[in-house]
């Protein structure tokens, strides 16, 4: 569904330990995510906003669902908000900005498929 659930290469790495618990519509729920450099697991609190209808425009318009999440995280205070464009036709999700680390920039990803 867009979530990243675990990154290589990068300076500052993240991994998302429960990743079976992310779905569409995002639900309020806890999930521990580990950190790298500097190493930490942290326990994050997702709480989930009213989904809105969004046009965005890649390849071509895309009538859309944005999801948004706030969370928040301890011990450490860090928190955040992503961001998750799901196409109402394919209900794929076609761009996605996180926040994966509060040490490295936000991510931001567009996906395109193609379909057999």
């Amino acid at each position: 569904h867009g979530k990243i659930i675990e990154t290589h290469g990068l300076e500052h790495n993240f991994k998302l330990l429960n990743s079976i618990s992310h779905s569409l519509p995002i639900l309020k729920s806890e999930q521990l995510v580990e950190l790298n450099s500097p190493n930490a697991v942290l326990l994050q609190t997702i709480d989930p906003r009213q989904k809105k209808s969004a046009l965005i425009t890649l390849d071509k318009d895309y009538d859309t669902d944005l999801y948004v999440e706030d969370f928040t995280s301890t011990p450490i205070k860090w928190s955040g908000k992503n961001y998750y464009w799901v196409d109402k036709v394919t209900n794929l999700a076609i761009r996605t900005h996180q926040d994966i680390h509060p040490l490295e920039e936000n991510i931001e990803i567009e996906f395109f498929y193609i379909f057999k």
